[in-house]
């Protein structure tokens, strides 16, 4: 989950990062709507003893992010996943009131579907 770099194989919707540092990635994300949200992304957190992976975004969603890992029984780890952003920059953020549901619409059905990729990643 510390490696940027292979998100795109497990997460759908994260079309491509290129690295720019061992900390730092420049993301690209599409989901269903028709745009592309560019992210600068930057570990801040890897503490593998408290099971906390953090990053700080920038770019078209301004924020934070972060996976935290708790055991959950033999030989299983709940992965728990919250983030606060803004739309910053991107065309959506001026978007009108009404397309607000369908934005979290999409943005549910990306997150499942980033839940779904990292489940079957880490089973096969």
């Amino acid at each position: 989950m510390a490696d940027l770099a292979h998100y795109p194989r497990w997460w759908p919707q994260v079309r491509a990062v290129a690295s720019i540092s061992a900390d730092d990635a420049h993301v690209l994300i599409r989901s269903a709507a028709p745009v592309t949200l560019e992210l600068d992304m930057h570990r801040e957190v890897v503490d593998e003893r408290s099971g906390v992976l953090a990053t700080v975004l920038d770019g078209d969603l301004v924020g934070w992010a972060r996976f935290t890992l708790h055991p959950d029984g033999p030989g299983r780890t709940r992965a728990r996943y919250d983030q606060e952003v803004i739309l910053a920059k991107a065309p959506l953020s001026h978007a009108p009131a009404f397309l607000h549901p369908l934005m979290r619409l999409n943005h549910a059905w990306m997150m499942r579907s980033g839940e779904r990729g990292l489940a079957r990643a880490l089973r096969g």
